[in-house]
């Protein structure tokens, strides 16, 4: 059976669900409507998975911090302060 929202165009959308059509597809955009009526979402930069981060600078440690900080998109200074972090075992990184 089909649902209501199989019938919404793309530039029948919001701005901001125009854009998510765009990256991610109608499809993505009607599953939303369908099952998250009336959410608010925020996306954060990278520097808000700081355990991603961590685990992402352990497992490249051949890596110097340059090449992880453009990697990344963040800068050195952020690479050290994970690290720190994650040998003071604020966040789990080291085994």
């Amino acid at each position: 059976m089909q649902s209501i929202f199989d019938e919404i165009q793309k530039e029948e959308l919001t701005p901001d669900l125009q854009l998510l059509a765009d990256v991610c597809g109608m499809e993505c955009v009607r599953l939303l409507l369908r099952t998250l009526p009336s959410s608010s979402f925020y996306l954060p930069k990278i520097t808000r998975f700081e355990k991603f981060i961590a685990r992402y600078v352990e497992q490249h440690q051949d890596k110097t911090e340059r090449m992880l900080a453009l990697e990344l998109g963040v800068c050195e200074p952020f690479i050290k302060k994970i690290t720190r972090s994650a040998k003071k075992g604020k966040i789990k990184m080291f085994k």
